[in-house]
Formats: structure tokens, C-alpha cells, sequence
């Protein structure tokens, strides 16, 4: 149902779009397959590896800093 619910969204926002701004997201796209970037995501069930990041207020925290504890992480790709 949410994947068709995506096509149907994405049909309609391609259909407002000029053809450049399709164009260049086209290529985006293709220039990021041939990365083959989806063998190097975390698969459904696999561990997720260590890590070391710092949040806005400069808090360092790694993977360990968790254990024991819920975790939820958000990726976003930024905005520009």
C-alpha cells in the first residue's frame, strides 16, 4: 500500500516538475547506482557496526555508550 502510495505521489510531483529538474535528477540517480552503495548498507538483521559521533552541543558518543539502552537513529541526507 505505501509503495503504491509513493509511485502515485512521485507520478504526480514528475508531473508539475520541468523536465531539466527530472533530467537532473535522473542522472543523480544513476551516478549514485554506480556506486553500488546498496552492498555497502546494513541489511534487515545484521549488526550495526561501531561508531563514534558527536551531536550539536559536542557530546562525543560511540556505539557502547548505548549498550543496554534504545536506540534510534535518524539519517537524513541534509538540506541545501
Amino acid at each position: 500500500m505505501l509503495r503504491e502510495k509513493l509511485k502515485e505521489y512521485s507520478t504526480n510531483a514528475e508531473a508539475d516538475m520541468p523536465h531539466e529538474v527530472i533530467a537532473t535528477m535522473e542522472k543523480a540517480l544513476r551516478e549514485l547506482k554506480a556506486t553500488h552503495i546498496e552492498e555497502k548498507t546494513i541489511k534487515v538483521g545484521e549488526k550495526l557496526p561501531d561508531f563514534n559521533l558527536i551531536d550539536t552541543q559536542g557530546n562525543k558518543y560511540s556505539k557502547d555508550s548505548f549498550k543496554n539502552k534504545k536506540l534510534v537513529l535518524n539519517f537524513f541526507r541534509g538540506s541545501w
